[in-house]
């Protein structure tokens, strides 16, 4: 099977992140209410948190290489690049992987629309991070074996984002049933 280089990875990882981050602040600032945009600031500050994990990653990753560049997390020799494997492997990913990282075309992309209310942002938010652990999962197939845990390192982030989401989801639900009484 193809290879990819897990420097690619946690590279493409943290240019979502930031692309994310941009792409809830905008969120924020066409909300139609306080509220909406108090929770995309919330869900952008952890994007932030996640590219400074990442970038923390890359540096030590990059440090391991730099002592030993024969290092086990180097780039495979047979190579593809996250792009062609998609390509090959996985298309459909490869379409919503292009959305999530076109930072200026995010906020009007069909995919997230818009939200009109904190919960609809959140559930974009929880989609945004089931489509990154997909994604993370699918390449973690063409890494080599060493570099797995490297990967993994990214993947349970996102799964703690998509908790602190759900999380978040299931209290404004219960506000808004306690309202609604």
């Amino acid at each position: 099977m193809e290879k990819v280089g897990v420097l690619e990875i946690i590279q493409l990882a943290e240019r979502v992140e930031v692309c994310a981050e941009k792409f809830y602040i905008k969120m924020a600032d066409q909300a139609d209410s306080l509220i909406v945009g108090k929770v995309f600031r919330i869900i952008a500050a952890q994007e932030k948190k996640h590219q400074q994990t990442y970038a923390e990653l890359l540096r030590q990753t990059g440090e391991e290489l730099r002592r030993d560049p024969r290092e086990i997390f180097a780039q495979p020799a047979k190579s593809l690049g996250i792009e062609e494997i998609l390509n090959r492997f996985h298309p459909d990913l490869k379409a919503r992987l292009e959305k999530f990282t076109r930072c200026e075309d995010r906020a009007e992309s069909l995919l997230f629309g818009g939200a009109s209310s904190a919960l609809e942002a959140v559930e974009l938010a929880i989609v945004f991070e089931e489509t990154s652990i997909e994604l993370y999962r699918e390449l973690q197939k063409h890494v080599t074996i060493h570099s797995k845990s490297r990967v993994e390192i990214i993947i349970n982030e996102e799964k703690r984002h998509l908790r602190d989401f759900i999380s978040l989801k299931a209290k404004i639900l219960k506000t808004t049933a306690h309202h609604g009484r």
